[in-house]
């Protein structure tokens, strides 16, 4: 369940910034939205990534499938 509602204010797009959100790299990234961030009653997932070494979540099934045959695809073409 959420912290808190969904409305973006000032005050909260201030606060994302001084958390760090959308900065970083590899598994040192820090996401600007996260699962917890939004109200859900669907599934969510986390896969974990195979060269950032840190969980990618995907909010539902479709898209969950999507991250993994995006993986699945660049995986074919680079061999790594």
């Amino acid at each position: 369940m959420a912290r808190s509602k969904s409305d973006w204010t000032q005050a909260k797009f201030e606060r994302y910034v001084k958390e760090g959100r959308g900065k970083g790299s590899g598994k040192n990234y820090k996401p600007w939205i996260t699962i917890q961030d939004f109200p859900s009653k669907g599934r969510v997932s986390r896969t974990p990534g195979w060269k950032s070494d840190r969980a990618a979540p995907a909010f539902g099934r479709p898209r969950s499938a999507r991250l993994c045959l995006i993986a699945y695809i660049i995986l074919c073409l680079t061999g790594n």
